[in-house]
């Protein structure tokens, strides 16, 4: 399968996905069931060029950490701006640069296929979260694109999307690094 180059696509990334935060207000509403009060940072994994980064910072009045590997994802992020609350680490999911049990919450939004070996990456969020602390995952699943527009017009992306971890997967996955499912939501968005 053919990767994307987000160090090149950064701005068309950008351009093409940057929505105003009213857009995604569903999420706000589903987010804030699972958040824990907390003052450690909310780890956002695979933040790109900050779109949630922002909107949770600013939402729940949190510090985020936005985990992103990309150069140019974070140039362009960071050019976007991002709140006082809220801050970059160039890090991979496998591998993160942060101490145990330093953070309260983490947020993966459309990363899961991304990631080189979810298995370490669960374990790394456990090591770097707080005992109890949930993992909040945004992503289209395969089996489960009924709902989503651009796979109506694209069949081509459906296709790519099967090659894509489950839900059944994932789940077992982070239960294995000792993370409970505690819900499957749909949450629908109006673009």
């Amino acid at each position: 399968m053919v990767r994307v180059d987000y160090d090149q696509e950064a701005e068309r990334f950008e351009a093409g996905r940057r929505v105003p935060v009213e857009v995604l207000e569903p999420w706000r509403r589903q987010i804030e069931r699972f958040l824990p009060q907390s003052e450690k940072p909310l780890v956002d994994l695979g933040a790109g060029t900050g779109i949630w980064t922002g909107a949770l910072s600013v939402w729940f009045n949190i510090p985020v950490v936005a985990v992103e590997p990309s150069n140019g994802m974070r140039s362009v992020g960071t050019t976007v701006g991002l709140p006082p609350r809220a801050h970059y680490v160039a890090a991979r999911a496998e591998a993160l640069p942060l101490g145990d049990s330093t953070c309260g919450a983490a947020w993966l939004s459309t990363v899961v296929h991304h990631l080189t070996d979810i298995e370490v990456c669960a374990m790394e969020l456990r090591r770097v979260l707080s005992g109890g602390a949930p993992v909040m995952i945004r992503n289209s699943f395969p089996g489960r694109q009924d709902e989503v527009e651009l796979f109506r017009h694209f069949p081509a992306a459906g296709a790519v999307t099967a090659t894509w971890p489950t839900v059944e997967e994932v789940v077992a996955t982070f239960a294995r690094a000792g993370f409970a499912n505690s819900a499957l939501i749909r949450v629908h968005e109006d673009r």
